[in-house]
């Protein structure tokens, strides 16, 4: 387990911790922020350019702004922050149902689908077809490679040539399995260990005519949905080894409750995707904290005087952070520090 997620792993006290922290992404806005406070400050204390409110005609202005904007931003990070960390917190509990999933579907897959090629319900055993041991595997690999496909789909990183992904999936339409459906569709178990029973489902022989049809409408896996189009392949499978019956009905009915919720976890992750923050928001939520950090040192000169460079550092550190983690974790598919670890997930 990588240092970061070992729950039992020593780490240095968070307050000296860099990696991870917002620091790197805030403090350039901090500092034009904290030099603008300066120079006010320094005009107001060295020259006779008095920048402060407190020359308006009702002293209570500087307090009743400062509380009535800080409320106001208040409430809109309050509600920008919670709403990024239930899109996180959801991705996470979906990545978990994934995973059981998955999990349950390679038990069904290896317990329950027998090895000798004999339908349920005939007593006898037979030794293991080497064909079949090898189908299973295949099949695990297609649920293995339905968790990186979905890492790769929610990156928008398209195709199955990932390194970690197509040793997986190259049993299914795409590049390397072209030449495969145009075979006659025996299965070479030692040549081709990974595509037996894909070979099986396109078994007849394609003439010429129709081979050229389906290279025409045939679409391309770089395009299209491949954790769907992986349930898709699963889906004919198990409906094959059903209807051969070599699958007790529970299990079947099993299995397909197992996809169902492989597809809805899919729809889920797409959702959260799909569906950002609206943009007006962000960006109303972006400029009033412009304008309250901006304006902060008019109201706090005339009475903080030097310190008022130091309050608005750390007030406008605090807020531009905060914004900031928000916005990162607003979509926990990609590669920030403080994204979803869907690598290790996969790992």
């Amino acid at each position: 387990m990588p240092k970061d997620n070992h729950p039992y792993a020593y780490h240095r006290p968070d307050v000296l911790r860099l990696k991870g922290s917002v620091l790197p992404h805030v403090i350039g806005q901090t500092i034009i922020i904290t030099i603008i406070t300066t120079i006010i400050t320094v005009l107001y204390e060295l020259n006779e350019i008095k920048l402060s409110v407190s020359k308006l005609p009702s002293p209570t202005i500087s307090t009743s702004f400062t509380q009535v904007v800080g409320v106001v931003v208040g409430l809109l990070l309050t509600y920008k922050t919670n709403t990024a960390y239930d899109r996180y917190w959801e991705g996470r509990k979906l990545w978990s149902t994934m995973e059981v999933q998955i999990r349950n579907l390679t038990r069904y897959i290896w317990i329950g689908i027998r090895e000798d090629g004999r339908k349920k319900g005939i007593k006898e055993i037979g030794s293991a077809k080497p064909e079949i041991v090898i189908e299973k595997k295949t099949a695990i690999n297609l649920l293995l490679g339905f968790a990186f496909a979905v890492k790769h789909y929610l990156r928008e990183e398209n195709g199955c040539e990932h390194d970690d992904l197509k040793n997986l999936v190259s049993n299914i339409r795409s590049k390397i399995s072209k030449e495969i459906q145009e075979d006659s569709g025996e299965c070479n178990i030692k040549n081709r260990p990974n595509v037996a029973w894909y070979n099986r489902l396109f078994r007849r022989k394609l003439k010429p005519h129709e081979r050229n049809k389906r290279d025409k409408d045939d679409y391309n896996l770089e395009d299209q949905n491949l954790p769907l189009d992986i349930t898709h392949y699963l889906s004919s499978y198990f409906e094959n080894l059903f209807t051969e019956k070599k699958i007790d009905d529970t299990i079947f009915i099993q299995v397909l409750a197992g996809l169902d919720c492989l597809c809805d976890c899919l729809s889920k992750f797409e959702r959260i995707l799909r569906s950002p923050i609206p943009v007006a928001y962000s960006i109303h939520f972006s400029q009033t904290v412009w304008i309250y950090c901006i304006s902060l040192p008019f109201f706090l000169i005339s009475t903080s005087h030097w310190p008022t460079i130091i309050i608005v550092f750390f007030v406008s550190f605090i807020l531009f952070g905060l914004e900031h983690i928000a916005t990162e974790i607003e979509n926990p598919f990609g590669y920030d520090e403080n994204d979803l670890k869907l690598d290790d997930f996969c790992k």
